[in-house]
Order: structure tokens, then C-alpha cells, then sequence
């Protein structure tokens, strides 16, 4: 289910909902969530800020987690979002991450 999320970025308390997160990317000290406009960096562990996302978030590269809802189709092994940007998707994850978007679609 879609969830409200709450995190601190740059010393300012920020709340969307799970739905709104293109996608999430982890570094050496923390994270940094990507929504359409903005990106926010925040202290939190990549793997704790993930594990409670909304469920249409997949780890398609070893530290980074999209919102399946903000792709819009894979080209080799390159996830082609919604707004242009491109996510690299590990190749053993491919035909997973195809099948996930077309078992959405079908809903």
C-alpha cells in the first residue's frame, strides 16, 4: 500500500507519500530520495528507508530501489523513466523487473 513517508533532509522535516518517490538511491553515508522535482539527501541507511516502501518500489541495481509506477520501459538494461532520466538495472534482473511492470499493467 502507498504510505505516508517522513525523513529529515538538510536539517528540514519532509512528508510525502511513497507514491511520489521516483526512486532512491544509496551512498557511502545515507541516501538520496529522487521525486519528480527534487532530490533530498538524508542520513538514513538506503536498505532501512526501503524496506517499508509503498510495493511497487524494486531494487533493480545493487543501491538503487525505483518506483515501478515512474518507469516507462527498459531498454536493454536500462530502466527509461517517465521523465527522461535513465536507472541502470542489473542483468539478471531484466526479465523480473519486465515481468513485475506487465503484472501491474494487467491490473
Amino acid at each position: 500500500t502507498n504510505k505516508l513517508v517522513s525523513f529529515v533532509s538538510d536539517e528540514t522535516s519532509i512528508t510525502m507519500f511513497s507514491s511520489e518517490i521516483v526512486y532512491v538511491e544509496g551512498k557511502v553515508h545515507g541516501c538520496t530520495i529522487h521525486a519528480a522535482k527534487k532530490s533530498n539527501p538524508i542520513a538514513q541507511n538506503f536498505a532501512e528507508f526501503t524496506e517499508g516502501l509503498w510495493d511497487r518500489f524494486y531494487n533493480c541495481h545493487r543501491n538503487i530501489s525505483v518506483n515501478t509506477a515512474f518507469i516507462d520501459r527498459i531498454d536493454g538494461s536500462t530502466a527509461i523513466l517517465t521523465d527522461g532520466r535513465k536507472l541502470k538495472v542489473d542483468k539478471p534482473k531484466i526479465t523480473e523487473l519486465v515481468e513485475l511492470m506487465e503484472s501491474y499493467d494487467s491490473n
